[in-house]
């Protein structure tokens, strides 16, 4: 993902911080909105919008990868994690603990 690693390296030289992945998926959000916007030249109803925006996302390919969306609405693409809070040496952490992969649809428990 060419594009992604030019945003990343982008912000991260003006930042001197790494984006997080939470901010990168925002960024495609913003995108996907916006051009589903400026498709309908700024004049849509909201019934419209959210018929509309669904197409759009199946066509954007953003920082975060493909942001095709299934029928719940959520991305189609994509793993993720769960975490909990664990003990670790004397504080509590966020840990992963499992990860959820929706090409394979597997989920898989994280080794400590």
């Amino acid at each position: 993902m060419v594009h992604a690693r030019a945003i990343q390296q982008g912000g991260e030289g003006k930042t001197g911080t790494e984006p997080e992945s939470f901010a990168l998926g925002v960024y495609d959000a913003v995108w996907v909105v916006a051009r589903a916007l400026i498709s309908h030249r700024g004049r849509v109803s909201f019934d419209d919008f959210t018929q509309d925006f669904p197409e759009e996302a199946a066509s954007f390919f953003g920082t975060t990868g493909w942001t095709i969306l299934n029928a719940a609405g959520d991305r189609q693409f994509g793993n993720f994690d769960f975490w909990v809070i664990r003990e670790v040496g004397n504080s509590p952490q966020w840990t992963p603990v499992a990860r959820y992969n929706t090409a394979t649809k597997e989920i898989v428990q994280v080794e400590p």
